[in-house]
């Protein structure tokens, strides 16, 4: 979980970059020290699938709005587009985090942590504990 939580991480901090590419070695299904998406003996994602997807969330918006996150080990992106709005956050230090945010209680948060691949859990967006190596999605439509 850890690997994703950073992956997830570098992905918010290169967004607010000037590179423009970012790139995934190996996403075949076999084995392979490159390979960061899927298990190729249970033929099952890994939690950086999730990442990736999360990530696209925010992608397929198009359109970056700002965000702040404060912190250490904590990073943030956000994206909005048509009265769609989406929020990854993720917690990367070896602790665990309380984060206070401005997001509306119309946000649904989608966690990427060990048991949980981007599935609701019920944490409410505007005040949350974040534990350590952890990625949360918040998604809203209105």
């Amino acid at each position: 979980m850890k690997a994703a939580a950073r992956c997830a991480s570098i992905m918010c901090a290169m967004q607010d970059t000037s590179t423009n590419i970012l790139c995934l070695y190996d996403a075949r299904m076999r084995a392979s020290i490159y390979a960061a998406v899927f298990n190729s003996a249970t033929q099952k994602p890994y939690p950086m699938y999730y990442v990736l997807k999360a990530f696209g969330e925010l992608y397929v918006l198009d359109n970056q709005v700002e965000s702040h996150i404060s912190g250490d080990g904590l990073y943030a992106q956000a994206a909005a587009k048509d009265g769609r709005k989406a929020v990854l956050i993720c917690n990367i230090s070896d602790e665990t985090k309380e984060v206070e945010t401005n997001l509306g209680a119309d946000m649904k948060a989608y966690v990427i942590d060990k048991g949980l691949m981007l599935e609701e859990d019920g944490t409410e967006p505007e005040r949350f504990t974040l534990p350590a190596n952890r990625v949360v999605l918040f998604l809203a439509e209105n």
